[in-house]
């Protein structure tokens, strides 16, 4: 259905949108544009979308250096898998990531070739492209594992693809291997904790945090 080909190709629409972003941004605020999307995609138009940014992060990453593996620089290494959502919408949620784990002193590698996980084309059973978007991304990550370096998602459902998806939608050899090396985000905080490797608070904080439990769970 041409519904589930947009759906399908998220990626690309966030990338455009990302090139005009006040334009983009502007469309998403009107009530017809929104009516649009609820009749092609089906998300409702009383849904509030966030605001594309306009450069992905993945670029910002390169401006600052982390697009380049360094395996000698001391410190546990991490490739963080940026993923659709922190690398076109969510440039503080990306920023945090890499900014707790420099602090914890990892050694953080953004590899500047990665792409969306591929649920999306997944979920809606364009299952030829999601193989696509699989073989590349393992393209990018196999070298960084076996430089040492293990992936870190800040999102559960791109954590989910990489440990399950792609071992079943490929036959590549660096699917298990980078299965075998992927974690999320908190399960990797977690075990540096464990290993006394996060840094001392020196102060406390006094705040209410929630959390938004992944669908999967």
């Amino acid at each position: 259905a041409p519904g589930d080909w947009v759906f399908s190709r998220l990626e690309m629409w966030a990338r455009l949108a990302s090139r005009f972003p006040l334009v983009s941004n502007f469309l998403m605020s009107r009530r017809g544009a929104r009516w649009l999307l609820e009749r092609s995609l089906g998300v409702s138009r009383r849904r509030v979308l966030p605001p594309v940014r306009r450069t992905p992060f993945t670029v910002r990453a390169a401006k600052l250096g982390l697009h380049k593996p360094r395996p000698s620089r001391p410190g546990p290494r991490v490739a963080y898998f940026v993923d659709l959502y922190a690398n076109y919408y969510d440039h503080e949620l990306a920023e945090s990531v890499v900014g707790v784990l420099q602090q914890a002193g990892v050694n953080v590698y953004i590899p500047p070739s990665q792409r969306s996980s591929g649920i999306a084309p997944l979920v809606v059973g364009d299952v030829d492209y999601a193989r696509e978007l699989a073989l590349r991304n393992l393209r990018a990550l196999g070298d960084a594992v076996r430089d040492g370096y293990t992936v870190v998602c800040s999102d559960p459902t791109a954590a989910l693809m990489l440990r399950q998806e792609y071992v079943k939608l490929t036959d590549d050899l660096d699917a298990e291997l980078v299965a075998r090396a992927t974690m999320d985000l908190g399960q990797y905080l977690q075990g540096l904790d464990a290993r006394g490797q996060l840094p001392t608070s020196t102060e406390p904080i006094r705040a209410r945090v929630g959390y938004h439990q992944p669908c999967h769970l």
